[in-house]
């Protein structure tokens, strides 16, 4: 491992190693101890990130050992000071401390009770690089240390203290901010007795004027940085000064009588905010011991003086939950000379957020806004504030926002479940209820597996109303389950419905007529039910027997049903009245097959003057698993005829 820190702790009598650069390229944070005999990890609760290049010293007076900054691989340069007492680590968080530096050097003074800090490669504002700073640690704070004189600026020297002598030793180091790169071999010494002649001081500037250009009246300019340099070959003791609207707002250097050593360099920064439009001008002065005090620079700048006006259009928004929100105009306008407006935002919402495009205008100039609304965010009123700022000024304009809920319905099926034999068809009411103010439901409907009907009473409904649907069982769909879905779309919200539709096969009904009526017949002509039957109480009538109502021309009585895949037998009796002749009066039975389409006549034209009750009996094995249609066919060729035909127990066998 390379760059570690080691120092002899003299009250545990042990080495104390920390940190370094490892062969495989890691960075350490470990603690080890060597007692002249073996190495031994330690392994506390806490420790320093892992670095390299750090500065550490033993404070023989407190049993400390003291480590300060070093370069750590994710933060860089670092400036934390820490204490290690033989057991853990722990970090103190003095104010001030030195600048964030690596390859600096410390030893600890044992007769002032300081830890030593100086150089090393650091960073500040405005500067970085090796330095040529004093700092002392007396166990609770740093002290910047104003020395008479000091080595150059320089990094990864060796420093250790001459007990003998009462004093530091420094030597060497190396400077990488210079082509090429210096390496010192000179020797220096600090502490009592050190005396340094005091030469002749001398003052350099890196800038002979300062000049500001134009600032908003009010607003801080940006930063003008002064390099000051003792130049001379004595310690310089300065003050410096400003005049008129500028502030030296940060400054390195030291003030009198604290001496800045000959070669060292620190740092004056100077702004300006004009308290007036207009020209501006003032001094920025420095003096001292040196033979061109006081020496001055001229500084200027101009104030501006301005505003602005600033609106968004639409200032009212709406939208629905999830919906995107339309773009927003912001406009300004000028007051004075125009300048940079940068446009921000402010939300009472966390999931409201807006961005614009461009960010910054100039005043009189537009941009669009684009507020993004996330889908988390719960209906209700809300507020954007567009901020305008250009310099101290800064306006608003105020956009509201009222999100909906998200419009829904429900639809539901009543009854949810039929059953449907052949030839039949239901009805099914459709109810739905409106949420959140939903509109028109647009309706669809499937079935499935395909087989049975599905026709919608209404193509769309009005959320909150009531629609149909009509389900039917044509002859031929294939007895069992289905499913009819019926869909309502509103807006993005679709919600679905169904129907459970079980299909069944058709007989014969009502062939005895015993329910009073023609139910699950079809008629023409002149039909009816009498109390003359074959069995039973009713029997069905087919023609008319005159009076009230003469009547020529065809009656029938006709129902279709489904044939056992067995086939069997088709049995029905008549009677037949006839008042005239088979040529112009008559009745007759047909059978036709819907599947075949094929015709049979089961009963041939007859005309009976006053028949009896005659048994038919028909073979159905031609049509075994298809389904036919039986017509009862009575013809009268006057309306004096008074020809009719009674039917009655009409059954399969």
């Amino acid at each position: 491992m390379v760059f570690a820190a080691m120092v002899y702790d003299s009250a545990r009598n042990r080495m104390v190693l920390f940190g370094a650069f490892n062969q495989f390229g890691l960075w350490l944070s470990e603690t080890w101890e060597y007692d002249g005999t073996t190495w031994s990890q330690a392994h506390p609760a806490g420790s320093p990130s892992p670095r390299q290049g750090v500065g550490m010293a033993f404070d023989s007076t407190r049993h400390r050992v003291v480590m300060f900054g070093g370069s750590d691989p994710n933060a860089g340069r670092m400036a934390d000071t820490w204490e290690w007492d033989g057991a853990s680590w722990t970090r103190m968080t003095p104010s001030p401390s030195p600048y964030a530096r690596f390859w600096h050097s410390m030893a600890y003074d044992p007769v002032r009770d300081r830890t030593v800090l100086f150089g090393g490669d650091h960073i500040q504002a405005y500067s970085l690089g090796e330095e040529n700073d004093t700092w002392e640690w007396d166990g609770a704070q740093w002290i910047r240390d104003w020395t008479d004189a000091a080595p150059s600026v320089r990094a990864g020297q060796s420093m250790v203290y001459d007990s003998l002598l009462g004093r530091m030793v420094l030597f060497g180091g190396f400077n990488a901010g210079v082509t090429p790169n210096t390496y010192a071999r000179d020797t220096w010494e600090l502490g009592t007795g050190v005396l340094t002649p005091a030469g002749s001081p001398q003052l350099t500037l890196s800038s002979t004027t300062g000049e500001f250009g134009s600032v908003d009246v009010g607003a801080p300019s940006q930063p003008a940085v002064n390099g000051v340099t003792s130049s001379g070959t004595g310690p310089l003791v300065m003050t410096a000064s400003v005049t008129g609207d500028f502030a030296i707002s940060f400054t390195d250097c030291p003030a009198a009588p604290d001496p800045l050593a000959a070669g060292s360099t620190c740092l004056s920064v100077v702004t300006f905010s004009p308290t007036a439009a207009g020209d501006r001008y003032g001094a920025l002065t420095f003096t001292g011991n040196f033979p061109a005090s006081p020496l001055s620079i001229p500084l200027h700048g101009v104030g501006i003086a301005r505003d602005f006006t600033i609106s968004a259009s639409p200032s009212t928004l709406s939208t629905t939950q999830g919906y995107p929100l339309p773009p927003v105009t912001v406009t300004t306008s000028a007051i004075g000379d125009a300048g940079t407006i940068t446009l921000s935002y402010l939300s009472n919402e966390p999931g409201i957020s807006a961005s614009f495009s461009p960010s910054s205008i100039t005043s009189g100039a537009a941009s669009t806004m684009t507020i993004a609304v996330a889908s988390t965010v719960q209906p209700g009123d809300y507020g954007v504030s567009v901020v305008g700022n250009e310099g101290t000024i800064t306006h608003r304009a105020e956009v509201t926002i009222q999100i909906f809920p998200i419009p829904d319905f429900t639809i539901t099926a009543n009854p949810a479940a039929i059953t449907l034999a052949h030839g039949t068809s239901a009805d099914v009411v459709l109810a739905t209820t409106a949420i959140n103010g939903a509109a028109s439901i647009s309706l669809s409907a499937a079935v499935s597996p395909a087989g049975p009907t599905v026709i919608l009473g209404n193509a769309s409904v009005p959320a909150g109303g009531i629609g149909f649907v009509t389900i039917g069982a044509p002859f031929g769909v294939t007895p069992g389950a289905y499913t009819v879905t019926v869909t309502g779309v509103e807006g993005s919200m679709v919600h679905s419905t169904t129907v459970a539709v079980t299909v069944t096969s058709k007989g014969l009904v009502n062939g005895g007529f015993e329910s009073g009526d023609l139910a699950g017949w079809s008629q023409t002509g002149v039909d009816a039910v009498i109390n003359f039957p074959h069995a039973g109480t009713y029997s069905g009538q087919v023609g008319n027997p005159g009076s009230p109502n003469p009547f020529s021309g065809d009656s029938t009585l006709a129902q279709t049903f489904d044939v056992p895949a067995s086939g069997g037998k088709l049995v029905f009796w008549y009677r037949n009245f006839c008042g005239d002749k088979v040529k112009t009066d008559w009745f007759t039975a047909t059978l036709h097959d819907e599947v075949t389409g094929a015709t049979t006549t089961v009963l041939s034209p007859l005309c009976t003057k006053n028949g009896s009750w005659t048994k038919v009996t028909v073979n159905l094995s031609s049509h075994a698993g298809n389904y036919v249609t039986l017509t009862f066919l009575d013809h009268q060729g006057s309306t004096t005829s008074n020809t009719f035909t009674l039917v009655d127990d009409v059954a399969l066998a």
